[in-house]
């Protein structure tokens, strides 16, 4: 009897020491808070981009349409709508590496804004409903994602489709790097697909076993990374096909389960941001696979907390990290 009982205490002891363990992980893991918050939208917004040196913001509001932000003094720079005296419900919208160009766009047509003068260069209409589109680093380029099953490569200078995508369902998220000649895609057939777009061939694709919620390319085309909603969020490598690093999954319960909503490869592809629509920023070391930094995006009423999700991010120098909230603050990151 004597036995059994100092079993009983031994296991609780265990018990106690794994259960402190994992206090003092958690607690040392706590997410940061955001350096500083501006906000650009009263009531939220449908869709934006931080460009991809953080010098811009674009966003397409709830109550006030499209609109282009610098962000150093947070001064708005241009109105951008579709329609004179409308304010557009923009759905989609990207901005160039090289801050020449940007597009928007609405459920049915796109507009390439010059965003030296803020005028209008093109408007036209797309073959079917715009899920979602990305425009090439030289502003040449423009890939939409459509609700009849296929991906669209716009030539921007003559205005001609250069390659349909067939795909098996709406092609829900596209990442274009016309550079390494790439492009990715995720549709709701819960794959994505990798395409070589002078070819129009399928290289690679790999089932992520629900919706597609955000898809990237590295800039130098090795990397991809794609997710789905509350399912799996992976690296994995453009030239094999092979997976590198598995970020979240449903397969186990110690696995980290969130929907990632936003991602950028930074620092030449050894780092990656992601953003989650719980609001949280993760920064990950490409090398390892491993979480270096986490942060919890700006409420509008800590009193009474309303969700927000992460539309965008980008990074400044390694250390400035930007993220859009789906609320209407841009967060200003101090990290790693």
């Amino acid at each position: 009897m004597d036995s059994m009982v100092v079993k009983v205490r031994q296991r609780i002891c265990r018990w106690q020491v794994l259960l402190l363990g994992v206090m003092l992980v958690l607690s040392g893991c706590s997410d940061r808070e955001p350096q500083q918050a501006n906000e650009l939208a009263l009531r939220g917004l449908y869709s934006g981009v931080v460009s991809a040196d953080a010098r811009f913001t674009l966003i397409g509001s709830v109550t006030h349409g499209g609109s282009l932000w610098q962000v150093d003094d947070n001064k708005r720079l241009y109105d951008w709508n579709h329609r004179q005296g409308e304010f557009s419900n923009l759905v989609a919208m990207d901005i160039d590496d090289n801050d020449k160009y940007a597009v928007t766009a609405a459920s049915f047509d796109f507009v390439l804004w010059d965003m030296a003068t803020g005028k209008a260069l093109d408007f036209r209409r797309a073959p079917s409903e715009i899920m979602d589109l990305s425009l090439s680093a030289d502003g040449q380029l423009l890939a939409l994602g459509l609700t009849d099953q296929t991906a669209v490569l716009f030539d921007l200078q003559t205005g001609k489709i250069t390659q349909t995508l067939l795909h098996d369902s709406r092609v829900r998220k596209v990442d274009i790097n016309a550079q390494k000649g790439l492009l990715l895609t995720g549709d709701d057939s819960f794959v994505t697909t990798l395409w070589d777009i002078n070819s129009g061939k399928m290289l690679h694709q790999l089932n992520l076993g629900n919706q597609p919620s955000v898809v990237t390319l590295s800039d130098d085309g090795k990397l991809a990374f794609s997710a789905a909603q509350l399912s799996k969020a992976i690296v994995w490598d453009t030239l094999t096909g092979q997976v590198k690093y598995t970020l979240a999954s449903m397969d186990s319960i110690l696995d980290r389960k969130a929907t990632f909503t936003a991602a950028r490869f930074i620092d030449k592809g050894q780092r990656l941001l992601t953003g989650t629509s719980s609001g949280k920023v993760m920064l990950w070391d490409m090398r390892t696979g491993s979480l270096d930094a986490t942060w919890q995006l700006h409420r509008r009423n800590e009193l009474k907390p309303v969700s927000v999700s992460v539309v965008s991010v980008a990074s400044k120098g390694g250390v400035h990290h930007y993220a859009l909230g789906s609320n209407g603050f841009l967060n200003i990151l101090q990290g790693p």
